[in-house]
């Protein structure tokens, strides 16, 4: 009795050290985690410096292929004889029972008119699985096409300084910045004057609330339990401001960075 108490014991002290160490490894990934989340925040302008000279007109135009045709698996004479129970052939039962023999040869006529009429359903599915593909692929390259035209439009007029055309190149521009996480860049407002060459940029900004709220996680051992440690709401505040500063930058650094959109003078930049 007392050796099963110092092994209850002892087990009971193998498990608390385990709950422990899990409980530390559960913090450092939560910190880990909270640490990029306010990267992403605290790195908008030279994620966005480093990404902007990779556009280029060419990642503009559609180019994917459209996906093979998958059609169903042909239907075999195995899975129709499994499917139906045909009796597998036993010739020590088969040379006692004649009854044995004309029952299976019976089983596997039933099973072979069977697997005959699925081959047919089958191709039938097929032949529409294919018609159906086709269609879709000269759509889906129809669109592409009609696509491909409009930016080959689109790039010719921005020479022309078009307002539609100013508004697409820029557009396409911006999407290539790593604000995703923070910014919704497709509701970005653009204008030109095109006497000044004064460009205005309305960006929808984060609400300050949606900033993160935790700095980091600290473990209490004492009371086995994770606690997370907010930030205080003047530095909450300053990572705000540092992500209204960096994005206004990053808007106007990405118009001035780019050689066709030489015919801006200025930039007016509303958050």
């Amino acid at each position: 009795m007392k050796s099963r108490a110092q092994l209850a014991k002892q087990a009971e002290k193998d498990s608390s050290l385990r709950l422990l160490e899990m409980l530390e490894q559960e913090c450092l990934i939560k910190n880990e985690l909270a640490i990029r989340e306010i990267e992403v925040f605290r790195n908008v302008l030279s994620r966005s410096l480093a990404v902007i000279p990779k556009f280029t007109w060419k990642n503009v135009y559609g180019r994917r292929q459209f996906g093979k045709c998958v059609l169903p698996a042909k239907p075999t004479y195995e899975d129709v004889a499994e499917r139906l129970g045909v009796r597998k052939k036993d010739e020590l039962l088969e040379m006692f029972s004649r009854a044995t023999v004309t029952e299976r040869k019976a089983q596997e006529r039933s099973a072979w008119q069977m697997l005959e009429k699925e081959i047919g359903e089958w191709e039938d599915q097929c032949n529409k699985s294919r018609a159906l593909h086709e269609a879709k692929k000269k759509e889906y390259f129809e669109k592409q096409a009609a696509w491909n035209s409009d930016v080959d439009i689109m790039r010719a007029r921005l020479k022309e300084r078009h307002p539609d055309a100013v508004q697409f190149y820029l557009k396409a521009l911006f999407a290539s910045l790593p604000l995703q996480a923070v910014i919704d860049e497709s509701i970005a407002e653009l204008s030109l004057e095109n006497e000044t060459g004064i460009l205005g940029i309305n960006v929808k900004l984060p609400n300050p609330e949606s900033m993160p709220k935790v700095s980091k996680y600290r473990f209490v051992k004492a009371r086995k339990e994770i606690v997370p440690v907010l930030f205080k709401q003047k530095d909450r505040d300053a990572l705000f401001e540092g992500l209204v500063f960096q994005a206004a930058l990053s808007y106007i650094s990405t118009v001035f960075r780019v050689s066709e959109a030489n015919f801006v003078t200025g930039v007016v930049f509303n958050g």
